[in-house]
């Protein structure tokens, strides 16, 4: 896999000096048989899912150059070649997703999505008998009783 690459640049000038305009124009051109494919991740990454649920993994698109709009995109989960990604979202984990695409003079391009299993988020449970408090919302009374005893 070859990691760097290099990027031949020509400027081209030519100058007219014919009365009556004068012109002067640049150019600049880049060998785009030294540029690896660019690769764009599709949706967020990292992605992150809860236990349970199930990962719908939104792929990659190679965004130039022109040459390579075209090749066909790799995958490889944690390292393996698939043609379909499945992530287990049975337990927490943390999971790789590679897209690779080689153009045909050998460059190769890799982008990574992180995919993270997280535990699924609960949410708060009543109380149980004999633990936290309850709050009475009910309101005060505002009577009061009194006792009174007679000794015979």
């Amino acid at each position: 896999m070859r990691t760097g690459y290099n990027v031949r640049v020509w400027s081209i000038t030519r100058n007219v000096t014919s009365a009556p305009d004068f012109a002067e124009a640049t150019a600049s051109i880049t060998d785009a048989a030294d540029t690896p494919p660019a690769i764009h991740i599709n949706g967020d990454n990292p992605a992150i899912v809860q236990v349970g649920d199930t990962y719908n993994d939104l792929g990659a698109t190679i965004t130039g150059p022109q040459a390579d709009l075209n090749l066909g995109i790799k995958t490889y989960l944690n390292g393996t070649l698939v043609s379909n990604i499945v992530i287990d979202t049975t337990q927490v984990a943390t999971d790789t997703i590679d897209y690779v695409a080689t153009d045909q003079s050998g460059l190769t391009a890799t982008s990574t999505r992180t995919v993270i299993v997280q535990p699924a988020a609960t949410s708060p449970s009543p109380p149980q008998s004999g633990q936290g408090s309850v709050t009475d919302t009910a309101p005060a009374s505002t009577a009061s009783t009194t006792a009174t005893t007679a000794s015979p």
